[in-house]
């Protein structure tokens, strides 16, 4: 018996991906606690999580696909921001 795809997550983007790789899936958008305040790679880690948790609870038997995508603008750099610097930079981590 083949095991239900779902994916944890309303992201356009990893729609677009399961459906390139032809992957029947549902999808759910889980109703989680998205803060955190560790380190901007553990956080997308966490949450992805917290939102694979959630939904497993109800489709215990399928399997369940978290994720999650964090923008991490320094201190430093969002300083600059304030000063009307127009140099600045930026990371994304993926969970």
């Amino acid at each position: 018996m083949e095991r239900k795809v779902i994916l944890a997550s309303s992201s356009p983007r990893r729609k677009e991906l399961l459906s390139k790789m032809g992957v029947p899936y549902a999808c759910v958008s889980p109703d989680v606690d998205e803060s955190f305040s560790g380190p901007p790679r553990e956080a997308v880690v966490e949450i992805a999580r917290r939102k694979a948790r959630a939904v497993a609870q109800s489709a215990p038997e399928a399997l369940v696909i978290g994720a999650d995508t964090l923008g991490f603008l320094s201190c430093e750099n969002a300083r600059r921001l304030a000063d009307n610097s127009h140099g600045f930079c930026t990371a994304c981590f993926d969970g």
